[in-house]
């Protein structure tokens, strides 16, 4: 049966949010997509495809201040990007009878594991490089003194810093045409310069162990062997920390396993979620 692919509008805070609802079967379970840092639906096109290959639906969308949704951009909380996940099952309420599955990569994941906590509507959730301590990456003294300066700066200037200086992009993904693709996309530009309020919430109130001991759903956690933006352990502290059931995946890609590998992650979901159908 080949997929539908359509065009939808999430109403969040009296926000329009721009999403991408694909359609396979009525009752199929439907995989809400979860996008990184400053990215947007783009992401998700091929893992999309492979999912509703796989008999999947999956709705992709853009946070409030992302790709083509409105909002101010790179001033935003964790709080308003859960919020716009809590609104996208909303939507799929009204429109799907199947149940809906969380997957997030990086800031999606820590999305996905806040959103499912005290939310009976998910089913489960997968996390993909999920960090564990996001402020582990201010390690550097020039990563610290540019944080500290933009701090300074906030109550003034309120300047806006690309996250760039601290997560280049080569260090996301090694593929030349995707590389090439996000570099010159004006929308991720945009989006990946944040506010210091967007940073202090980021590096300075996500404990991702803390966060996924209050989730009471299966998790898959999937980690890239070769993620050059964090080392396998920050996942391993998610997965330590997670309740069962729960399974761990390393994969043979870097930060970006849905844009490198889209293919072995939709089975991998596939497989993994008709185990948890199959449970009592």
């Amino acid at each position: 049966m080949p997929d539908d692919v359509e065009t939808v509008t999430i109403a969040s805070d009296g926000l329009g949010l721009y999403g991408r609802l694909r359609h396979h079967r009525d009752t199929a379970p439907t995989v809400v997509l979860l996008c990184g840092l400053g990215f947007h639906t783009f992401e998700y096109e091929p893992l999309a495809e492979h999912l509703a290959a796989a008999g999947l639906n999956s709705l992709s969308f853009d946070y409030r201040g992302h790709g083509h949704s409105p909002g101010p951009r790179g001033r935003w909380t964790l709080a308003e990007l859960v919020a716009d996940c809590r609104h996208t099952i909303d939507f799929l309420d009204r429109v799907h009878p199947g149940p809906a599955v969380l997957f997030g990569n990086s800031l999606g994941a820590m999305v996905a594991i806040l959103a499912a906590t005290d939310d009976g509507r998910p089913l489960a959730v997968a996390a993909a490089n999920a960090p564990a301590r996001a402020g582990d990456f201010l390690l550097t003294p020039t990563r610290r003194l540019l944080y500290g300066l933009l701090r300074r700066a906030e109550p003034v200037l309120r300047p806006r810093i690309s996250v760039n200086h601290f997560i280049p992009y080569e260090h996301l993904i090694g593929d030349p045409a995707w590389l090439s693709t996000i570099r010159h996309d004006p929308l991720i530009e945009d989006s990946r310069r944040f506010s210091a309020r967007t940073y202090r919430d980021l590096l300075e109130t996500w404990d991702g162990p803390q966060a996924v001991r209050a989730l009471h759903k299966p998790v898959l956690v999937l980690q890239g062997r070769n993620d050059q933006m964090q080392p396998p352990d920050q996942s391993r502290l998610i997965m330590d920390a997670a309740n069962e059931p729960k399974r761990f995946e390393l994969l043979d890609t870097g930060h970006l396993p849905h844009l490198e590998d889209p293919a072995t992650v939709a089975r991998l979901l596939a497989e993994w979620l008709s185990t948890i159908s199959r449970s009592p």
